[in-house]
């Protein structure tokens, strides 16, 4: 009997590998002048799975012989860009220099269902933004004042000859932290660190030592 040489038995076991492997499946559109190429997967799943361009690579892919397999459409060519980035990710922040009336026709025209919510404009998108980016900045700004304010009690409670007694807090420095949004309870957590709170009794507010149990 003869024996398989061991270059055989690797050339054997080097095309089974090579079998196994699926080699990816791709869609090839010309829109509009533009050319462009994509997994099959994103065109006949999700939002676009019942649409014409997952027809028209269905079809496309069906034919044989001379047929190139680019899909011509005769469509804005930069819109197709975002009709992509649409189904690939369920969302879709549009460029100020595109309009939103022009993509959704397109996307009309493609057959793709817009989700309510699901395209912006990146100029609402920027205000957002920027709304989110002052809200931040008057966030840390309060932080800020709570930390001076803190820092002020504390100054002044240690600086006085007899630090085991209340501190009263003049009326116009509350008023003045008050009128700045300040947060006692923010303010507290930082007199703690140094074993002190501040509280108020009747109209009057004070630092004092805090009680340990």
């Amino acid at each position: 009997t003869m024996m398989a040489s061991p270059q055989n038995k690797r050339k054997r076991g080097d095309d089974a590998s090579i079998t196994s492997i699926e080699v990816p499946k791709t869609a090839k559109f010309n829109v509009g002048g533009k050319h462009f190429e994509v997994s099959k997967s994103l065109i006949e799943e999700g939002p676009a799975g019942k649409s014409m361009l997952a027809r028209l690579v269905s079809e496309t892919w069906a034919k044989s012989g001379g047929n190139t397999g680019v899909v011509f459409i005769d469509r804005d060519g930069d819109n197709f860009t975002h009709v992509l980035n649409y189904l690939r990710y369920g969302e879709v922040i549009l460029p100020s220099c595109v309009s939103m009336d022009s993509f959704l026709k397109d996307m009309d025209y493609y057959g793709i269902e817009v989700a309510d919510g699901s395209v912006e404009k990146e100029v609402k998108h920027a205000v957002t933004r920027l709304m989110e980016l002052k809200e931040n900045v008057a966030r840390q700004q309060r932080e800020i004042y709570n930390i001076e304010f803190a820092t002020l009690m504390i100054s002044k409670f240690f600086a006085r000859p007899n630090v085991c007694t209340t501190y009263t807090v003049p009326y116009d420095v509350y008023i003045g932290f008050a009128t700045q949004r300040g947060d006692i309870n923010m303010v507290n957590k930082y007199l703690e660190v140094h074993g002190l709170e501040y509280v108020k009794s009747g109209a009057r507010y004070y630092v004092k030592m805090k009680e340990y149990k």
